[in-house]
């Protein structure tokens, strides 16, 4: 990373705010199971650090970018979760396959 805050830099200031925060850094096995659990807890909020890469037209370039976005929902009957991306102006939120989740963050 060149710029920006990590994973550990945003828990510490959550604790220094009051707030108890855990990191969890998942391997691709038990990453869908961890997930089912901690959004199932009423009191839990789910910050995930998101990748995401997409192609500029105009300058005929491959951007490519991590930040933090919100997990705001999960709907069990499609395994969809619903991320709340801080730029919702560039980037709307959006409805992701839980599988795939694994794979940006």
């Amino acid at each position: 990373m060149s710029n920006g805050i990590t994973l550990a830099k945003l828990s510490l200031f959550f604790q220094i705010c009051g707030v108890y925060s855990i990191i969890r850094y998942s391997d691709h096995e038990n990453f869908e199971e961890q997930f089912r659990e901690d959004i199932k807890k009423q009191d839990n909020f789910i910050i995930v650090n998101y990748w995401r890469q997409y192609y500029i037209n105009e300058k005929d370039y491959i951007h490519k970018s991590g930040h933090f976005a919100l997990i705001a929902g999960f709907d069990q009957k499609t395994d969809y979760v619903l991320i709340l991306d801080p730029n919702a102006t560039r980037f709307p939120h959006h409805w992701l396959p839980l599988k795939h989740l694994f794979e940006h963050v």
